[in-house]
């Protein structure tokens, strides 16, 4: 599947409900982030379980929240660079959002995701995580055209 099959975005009211809406873009903005999109399997494994723990518990402090909100707002200026078809931007909001992600938990990331990262991003490339937490699928890069 590639990498941008199936762009959505979610939001959760007070009471726990959580809509899933689909990112309405081109046929050729798709083509576009396929093209420029790159997955690489590590071969790492981590347990989200205790990454997740330590987040939630994170929470309550006011600049993880803040952190969240940034995360948020990234999420929206993703969804509409996709719906104008801009490329770039998402990269770069990509990029964004990692470097607010790593503030959450201790275990996001470590030195050899850091080393990845550093270099996709001196070889032109954007970060893009795998946010389904799947195991062994961290780094990846979004290169400009």
């Amino acid at each position: 599947m590639p990498p941008s099959a199936g762009c959505n975005t979610s939001s959760s009211t007070p009471d726990g409900s959580v809509f899933t809406d689909p990112v309405v873009c081109k046929a050729e903005t798709k083509r576009k982030l396929d093209e420029h999109l790159v997955m690489l399997y590590t071969g790492l494994t981590r347990s989200a379980d205790n990454i997740l723990a330590e987040q939630q518990a994170n929470l309550s402090q006011d600049e993880k929240h803040r952190v969240t909100r940034r995360m948020v707002n990234i999420a929206r200026e993703m969804r509409d660079a996709l719906t104008a078809d801009d490329v770039v931007a998402v990269g770069e909001l990509l990029h964004d959002g990692w470097t607010e992600k790593r503030k959450m938990a201790s275990g996001i990331t470590n030195a050899k995701i850091d080393e990845w990262y550093e270099r996709a991003r001196k070889n032109g490339g954007y970060r893009r995580e795998d946010r389904r937490g799947r195991r062994g699928r961290v780094p990846g890069a979004f290169r400009p055209a």
